[in-house]
C-alpha cells in the first residue's frame, strides 16, 4: 500500500474534512481532520483483491467472542488513484452503525466478513476471531476443509479415494456448489431487501453472481445444471478470455434451433446476454442473470 503513505484527500461529501494517510511502524494509519479534531485509524487488515477495490478495516472490539470492527469510510478502488467512498458509507444513507469515519460492525457481522475473508477465523474453530491464530486470504483449506489427513495419507502413498477432501469435482451437484460458493458471494434469500430486489434493473444484484445465476433460464430450465465451475476455475483468478467463455455457452446452445441465438448463434454470446455493468462508485461487474436483451 505504498500509494497511500504520504497521501492526503478531502471527504467526497465532506469538503472540510481531509484524510490523511502514513506509514505507522511496519504498517499504515489513516488520520481524519476535521478543524481541531483529530481522529486515528489503523489499516489492520484490507479486504478484497483489489481486483476491484479494497477496503480497510479495523478491530475495535478484540474479545474472541465477541469482536466488533469499523468499515472505514474510503477504500481504494481499481480504477481510480485516489481512495474513494466505500460502497453503502454515504452520510446521506441510513445504514446502521453509519458515522462520519466508517461503518461499525457489531460480533454478527465482523464474524461474517472474517469467516469469508479468511481461511480460519480461529485455531479454535468457527464463532471466534482470534488474529494470532487466524490463517489469513482464502486458501485450500477454506473450501476444501481441514488438509491434515489430505496430506498424511498423501505421504504414505494412499491410492486417490483415500485422499479426498471436501467439496471436490463431481463429489456435490451443481445445486449444492452454488450453494457453497453462495455463502460470501450471496444468495437470494440474504439479500437485505428480501425478494422484491431481486429485479433485472437492480444493479447491486451484478456483485452477487449466485443470485443473477439462479434468476437465468440457463438454470432455471437444467433443473440447477449450471454452477460456478461450469464456466469458472474456482482455483484462478476469473478469466478475461470471452471466447473460452462462449464455447462453454456453445456447447448447451448450439444444434438446437430452440436453444440458439437467433441474433448470432455462435458468437457475441456474453457481451450481449452477460455484459459488464456499473454498480456503485465505477465499479463494474459481469451480469450473471443471463437473459435476452428486451
Amino acid at each position: 500500500m505504498s500509494q497511500l503513505d504520504g497521501l492526503t484527500v478531502t471527504d467526497p461529501e465532506r469538503p472540510d474534512v481531509t484524510w490523511s494517510y502514513h506509514r505507522d511502524g511496519d504498517g499504515l494509519a489513516a488520520e481524519r481532520l476535521e478543524g481541531d479534531s483529530v481522529e486515528r485509524l489503523i489499516l489492520e487488515y484490507i479486504f478484497g483483491s483489489g481486483h476491484h477495490a479494497k477496503t480497510f478495516v479495523s478491530l475495535t472490539k478484540r474479545d474472541a467472542r465477541d469482536p466488533a470492527l469499523i468499515e472505514h469510510r474510503l477504500s481504494l478502488f481499481a480504477h481510480q488513484s485516489e481512495p474513494g467512498l466505500t460502497p453503502g458509507l454515504s452520510l446521506t444513507g441510513s445504514a446502521e452503525g453509519n458515522t462520519p469515519a466508517g461503518r461499525h460492525h457489531g460480533r454478527s457481522n465482523t464474524l461474517k466478513c472474517f469467516e469469508c475473508h479468511t481461511t480460519v477465523t480461529s485455531s479454535r474453530g468457527a464463532g471466534v476471531l482470534e488474529p494470532a491464530t487466524m490463517i489469513p486470504n482464502v486458501t485450500c483449506e477454506r473450501c476444501h476443509g481441514p488438509g491434515r489427513e489430505h496430506v498424511v495419507a498423501a505421504r504414505a502413498g494412499k491410492p486417490p479415494e483415500k485422499l479426498r477432501m471436501r467439496l471436490g469435482a463431481g463429489r456435490v451437484s451443481p445445486v449444492e456448489e452454488l450453494k457453497f460458493c453462495g455463502q460470501c458471494h450471496r444468495l437470494p434469500s440474504m439479500l437485505d431487501a428480501g425478494p422484491a430486489s431481486i429485479v433485472p434493473e437492480n444493479p447491486t444484484l451484478v456483485r452477487h453472481q449466485p443470485v443473477g445465476l439462479m434468476q437465468s433460464a440457463c438454470y432455471l430450465r437444467t433443473d440447477g445444471g449450471i454452477a460456478c465451475s461450469t464456466c469458472h476455475n474456482p482455483h484462478a483468478r476469473p478469466s478475461t478470455d470471452t471466447v473460452a467463455y462462449e464455447q462453454i455457452c456453445n456447447s448447451c446452445h448450439v444444434g438446437s434451433s430452440k436453444t440458439s441465438c437467433p441474433v448470432n448463434p455462435s458468437t457475441g454470446c456474453v457481451g450481449c446476454h452477460m455484459p459488464r455493468r456499473e454498480t456503485t462508485r465505477g465499479m463494474k461487474f459481469t451480469d450473471h442473470w443471463i437473459r435476452k436483451k428486451p
